[in-house]
């Protein structure tokens, strides 16, 4: 079914993801592929695809949501990611090639810095060893991967892609410059230089949202008419994710409602991942969201925004200021740019702004 809450699970429930369905599938388990980077605005499908791709998988596997590790510490990441790879050798029952590390697990929880990044890549030397032995590969999927940047878990990735042939990384995340910082975009990040595949997740064009939407209705059997379909897709454009949500919301509780939920409910979810943005952003919260609610009236270059938040401040802002807060709103997947323009990256964003406080 097309409509559903949560992250799809099975290729039949993808809508318009064959391109890169089949870009991910091809690169599974190719020495040349090392890492593969998976790119997309929030809800456009990132987690479906890899949760899919995983699910069909038939070798060797680890699925990795970088949300479940909390504290996000050096220590705690280090701590949970001996913990899976332990799991992983004995599901695959190559425990005993690794016997000699289990106690040193214990260790872990007290160890510091270097021995502690020892015993853990100690364990993948001989994971990849036992990988290399079957003619296989090890296929780790991360989700939110940018969240383990402050970690220094992109150190370990490097350490994989360049050490261990037979294990290979595939990473996506929801922040997108924050993504592309810890896969190596930035020269001073440790995966830089390395080769990698990039596949990227588009909002869907008006005229398959349309035919995302119908579909989904005729799987439900229900009937609904072209009005109600456009209505929908002008409210909240074509990000997958709140698409399948109104679906969801009107097969339960009729059309009106369904739009006013997901218009409501969606407003907050936004205005909820905003907040946590500016939360530590001091006294320069006040120009974000100036510039959020002035590109929430319309599309505006780089220049027009400085000139806006002057006006609005009345006073000169530094160049490099204004440079720092258009790319902070990018990175985070907030804003856009299309041709010379930015704009919201997502319509719910600008009914979102009404429920944060400058």
């Amino acid at each position: 079914m097309y409509f559903s809450i949560e992250p799809k699970t099975s290729k039949e429930d993808l809508f318009n993801f064959d391109e890169p369905y089949a870009a991910l599938k091809k690169c599974i388990g190719l020495n040349e592929e090392r890492l593969v980077v998976v790119f997309g605005l929030r809800r456009t499908g990132k987690t479906s695809l890899m949760k899919v791709v995983y699910n069909e998988l038939d070798m060797p596997k680890i699925y990795i949501d970088a949300r479940e590790i909390f504290p996000l510490t050096p220590l705690s990441t280090n701590q949970y990611l001996v913990s899976i790879f332990i799991e992983f050798a004995r599901k695959y029952d190559i425990i005993k090639a690794i016997l000699e590390h289990v106690s040193a697990v214990e260790f872990v929880l007290r160890a510091e810095g270097k021995e502690r990044e020892a015993i853990l890549s100690s364990i993948l030397k001989n994971i990849n060893a036992e990988m290399q032995k079957r003619k296989t590969h090890l296929v780790i999927f991360i989700d939110e991967a940018q969240l383990l940047k402050p970690t220094g878990a992109d150190r370990l990735l490097a350490y994989i892609y360049d050490n261990l042939k037979h294990i290979q990384i595939v990473v996506a995340g929801s922040e997108i410059g924050i993504l592309e910082e810890f896969a190596g975009q930035n020269k001073n990040a440790s995966l830089f230089g390395r080769a990698k595949k990039q596949i990227t997740l588009n909002r869907l064009r008006p005229e398959q949202s349309f035919l995302f939407l119908k579909k989904g209705f005729a799987q439900a059997k229900k009937q609904i008419s072209e009005k109600e379909l456009m209505a929908a897709i002008t409210e909240i454009d074509g990000i997958v994710g709140w698409l399948s949500m109104y679906g969801w919301h009107y097969l339960k509780i009729g059309s009106k409602k369904a739009l006013e939920t997901i218009v409501k409910d969606g407003s907050k979810i936004i205005a909820d991942e905003l907040e946590a943005f500016l939360s530590y952003r001091g006294e320069a919260r006040r120009r974000y969201l100036i510039m959020l609610r002035t590109l929430s009236i319309r599309e505006m270059r780089w220049n027009e925004l400085k000139r806006t938040l002057e006006l609005e401040e009345k006073k000169k802002i530094n160049d490099s200021h204004i440079s720092n807060y258009i790319e902070a709103l990018v990175n985070y997947g907030f804003i856009e740019k299309e041709g010379i323009n930015y704009k919201l990256a997502d319509p719910l964003l600008k009914r979102g702004l009404d429920f944060v406080k400058i």
